[in-house]
Formats: structure tokens, C-alpha cells, sequence
């Protein structure tokens, strides 16, 4: 007799079921990856057919995007997005780096890791790191502006007459 395998993506039809009692496009949630053709990357479900929940594909929420300093930027990873993906390494905005990001890799004892994740640091990749850090500092260059205005100079003629002092 065949002992039954857990399906790899239970936890995700789960949030699945639960997305779709108050969505009917509930599959317009999730992306997915085909690891036989990695070139492709994560790809967007456009019809119910591409959501089988296969053992060949990898799934995931499709990453939110927040406004900041009028640019969309990624939603950062939090704790329970870690169960969906196999991360091993990601991304914390740098303002002291030239590439405005650092990475890090998962460490065993996560002390790290969850640090930057409660503080909403933590990217999956590169080019949401940066963006965070460039909209952080945008946001903050805007509000900076606010206090330390320049102050006014009042227009004066500085045309000047030649005074010759006569040396001793």
C-alpha cells in the first residue's frame, strides 16, 4: 500500500482557500517558478490552469508594493513568508554603500535574520533593497528641507567703489 506524501504546497493552498472567500481572482495572488527553465524567473498566473499546486513549480505570494516618497517599492520579507521560500541570503537597504544595499546569508541561529526581519530590513533581492534605500532617503532629504531652509538674502547692489588705503 502507498503511504500518502504531503503535498509540498500545503501551507500555501491553505492561505490560498482563505484568499479566495473574499476573492474571485484569488489565483491573481500568486506567482510561480518553473526550475527547468530558471531564465524565466517568477511568473505572474494569469488563469486558474496555471494554479495545480505541482511538485515541479515553486509558488508564492506575489511581493505587495508600498508607496514611499512617490515610488513603489517592494513589501519587505516578514517571518511567515520565510515558510514559502528557500532563501539563503537577502538584502538590507545601506545608506553607507555605493550600491545602497548589504547582503547577508541565513545564519543558524536566525538572531540576525529575525532582527532585520522585525524591522521590515530584509529584501529577497538586490534592486528592492536599493529602491527602499533610495525612497528612505528621498522621504527623508524631503523632510530635512522643510527645517533647514536657506536663509534669504535680501538683494543688495554689490557694485563697489575702489578705496585705497595708504600704506604708513
Amino acid at each position: 500500500m502507498n503511504e500518502a506524501q504531503e503535498n509540498p504546497h500545503a501551507e500555501l493552498m491553505a492561505v490560498a482557500a482563505e484568499i479566495a472567500k473574499t476573492n474571485l481572482f484569488w489565483w491573481e495572488e500568486f506567482e510561480y517558478f518553473d526550475p527547468s527553465y530558471c531564465r524565466s524567473g517568477w511568473q505572474k498566473i494569469a488563469l486558474t490552469s496555471q494554479m495545480k499546486f505541482s511538485p515541479k513549480f515553486k509558488y508564492r505570494l506575489k511581493p505587495k508594493k508600498l508607496k514611499i516618497y512617490n515610488k513603489e517599492i517592494a513589501i519587505p520579507i516578514r517571518s511567515h513568508r520565510l515558510r514559502f521560500e528557500n532563501i539563503t541570503k537577502y538584502y538590507v537597504p545601506n545608506f553607507a554603500s555605493e550600491t545602497f544595499i548589504s547582503v547577508f546569508h541565513m545564519n543558524e541561529d536566525r538572531v540576525v535574520d529575525d532582527y532585520y526581519c522585525s524591522l521590515g530590513l530584509m529584501y529577497a533581492n538586490e534592486k528592492d533593497a536599493a529602491d527602499c534605500a533610495r525612497a528612505m532617503l528621498g522621504l527623508l532629504n524631503e523632510a530635512l528641507s522643510e527645517f533647514e531652509k536657506p536663509p534669504e538674502i535680501e538683494e543688495k547692489d554689490f557694485t563697489t567703489k575702489r578705496v585705497y588705503f595708504p600704506y604708513p
